[in-house]
């Protein structure tokens, strides 16, 4: 047979898990900021886009019935919307027209019959208790199953529970309120519990009670900084809102859910705001304040060089493919100058440091990218283009190779895993670096990786957004996955010794491959291959500590 389908010697793809280079840029800035607190709270609801459902919280006077709201939030998908006594502001008004469903938090002391009878037509549900302890504890009824709460003092933790509020609509957790020293809660199993506010607030008593971790400071703004960074670590976009008047936190939560939510005042430490990619003022606050946080972003240096996928493919005499490695760069200003970076050729047979590349030539040639600065600095970054041929071309008439491998056999993929662990321990100790030991829930999700992969007809590490622990989080053993690396070959008959052989020296030559075949922060290993319907044979491996 004659194969009439191009194929590359090559196509790869690693990823660096728990690594990062992150060029330093200035923060994106943002507002929500309203007229007054109806208003900000309206603009808020206008970002979470389609919602059939709202809550009703009356801030007039306090916050005590609001307080617990932002876990009913999140689990509806609802925005918190601000009303007063016996009147609903134009603003919310608007933003009730397509909503089916109502909830109304507290009692006719705190929202009257006048406002529920302005919204005739729509399902109306209100949440009272005798007072906000009782009306925490009806709310965590309603969320229903949890696996995570968080105790407060109601009294005078008003502060301690809008901190958590963006964590408890993400996380579909209930607020409980307590006196400080008890509570009528039992302790739910499978549940984690977390007391937020120190010893003066909440008595070690709560503490001892639900095993509790605590999550305090000195005042307001540590307490909510201790909070970020547990829950937010990770987070690239935060928002930030008064920490004196906290209504702000408390309607931005349902929209803060899955970045965060920061307190700020002219006082207080914001460090944990530097080096985010996007910073969102939710409210109106003191000018001194917002330019506070945002005082050296002209002096940030904004230049970057990113290659977001520095290996790629071409077939002999193609244009250099440009697209693929993903590039973006920046000037010193935050100019986009990513159409003036340039790239060169870094070694190769003929050893020359720096060199044209002949792309009628087959083969795997390292690369660099480069672009000058305005100031005359010039950043680069490494690459790696493979060029291909048609497999056409190099297979004569009648030259077929064997067509009796059966590359999915447990046979194939145990032969493959034996020679591959074997080259790639002599490569490791080669290079002074411990060997790696096979491991089986590595294994497993390697071939399902390959497998998945083969199936779907796809070459990526994720797939709708997931690595393959998280789609099968079950098929795992006791290491965890911290890094991968993929493969695929096509238009190839090789035994599984030869694959073994020719993954792992192409896996070699790459060097974002090579780093993690040699990274000593990983002890263990699991490698499979899959073939697909089509011929495609896909191989992967997953490396663990």
């Amino acid at each position: 047979m004659k194969f009439r389908e191009k194929a590359s010697a090559l196509v790869l793809c690693a990823v660096l898990l728990g690594t990062s280079i992150v060029p330093v840029s200035a923060a994106n800035k943002d507002e929500i900021v309203g007229s007054n607190r109806y208003d900000t709270a309206a603009k808020i609801a206008d970002r979470m886009g389609n919602y059939d459902t709202a809550i009703l919280v009356n801030s007039d006077k306090s916050l005590a019935d609001g307080l617990s709201a932002s876990s009913l939030a999140g689990k509806e998908n609802a925005p918190i919307l601000l009303v007063r006594q016996n009147s609903i502001p134009s603003e919310t008004l608007s933003r009730l027209q397509n909503v089916k469903k109502v909830y109304i938090i507290g009692g006719t002391a705190a929202i009257s019959k006048n406002v529920e009878n302005q919204l005739q037509g729509k399902a109306i549900q209100r949440i009272e208790g005798k007072n906000r302890i009782d009306t925490s504890e009806k709310v965590a009824a309603l969320v229903g199953n949890y696996d995570e709460a968080f105790i407060v003092n109601g009294n005078k933790g008003e502060a301690d529970a809008m901190s958590v509020a963006a964590v408890a609509a993400r996380d579909k957790a209930p607020i409980l309120l307590t006196n400080g020293n008890s509570t009528n809660q039992q302790k739910r199993s499978g549940v984690s519990y977390y007391v937020v506010g120190g010893e003066a607030v909440v008595s070690s008593s709560l503490v001892n009670k639900f095993g509790a971790v605590r999550l305090s400071g000195s005042n307001r703004y540590r307490t909510n900084k201790v909070v970020v960074e547990r829950f937010y670590a990770n987070s690239d976009k935060l928002y930030f809102t008064k920490g004196d008047k906290l209504v702000d936190a408390l309607t931005v939560s349902s929209l803060a859910k899955t970045d965060g939510v920061v307190f700020v005042s002219s006082t207080s430490d914001k460090s944990i705001l530097n080096n985010k990619s996007t910073l969102i003022q939710v409210g109106g606050m003191d000018k001194s304040i917002v330019d506070s946080i945002f005082e050296n972003e002209d002096k940030v240096d904004k230049s970057s060089l990113v290659v977001g996928n520095d290996y790629a493919e071409i077939m002999r005499c193609e244009d250099f493919p440009f697209e693929q490695y993903k590039i973006k760069a920046t000037d010193i200003d935050g100019t986009d100058i990513t159409h003036k970076v340039k790239w060169i050729g870094t070694g190769g047979p003929d050893e020359k440091p720096l060199h044209e590349i002949d792309t009628s030539v087959a083969g795997g040639f390292p690369i660099e990218f480069y672009v000058t600065l305005k100031d005359g600095r010039v950043l680069h970054e490494p690459g790696f283009l493979a060029v291909g041929t048609d497999l056409n071309d190099e297979k004569p008439e009648g030259n077929e190779p064997s067509t009796n491998i059966n590359v999915n056999s447990e046979a194939y993929q145990a032969e493959y895993r034996k020679e591959f662990y074997k080259l790639i321990n002599e490569h490791r100790v080669s290079k002074i670096v411990q060997p790696l030991t096979p491991e089986y829930g590595l294994e497993r999700w390697a071939y399902l990786k390959s497998k998945h992969m083969a199936d779907n007809n796809y070459f990526d590490h994720k797939y709708n957004g997931q690595m393959i622990d998280d789609m099968y989080p079950n098929e795992g053993g006791s290491v965890m996955l911290s890094g991968e690396n993929i493969f695929y070959s096509f238009g190839r008959n090789l035994t599984a010794k030869e694959f073994a052989k020719y993954s792992f020296e192409n896996w070699r030559e790459s060097d974002g491959h090579n780093r993690n075949m040699l990274s000593s922060s990983y002890n263990h290993v699991g490698v499979a291959v899959y073939q697909s319907n089509d011929g495609k044979i896909y191989a992967t491996t997953d490396f663990g500590w």
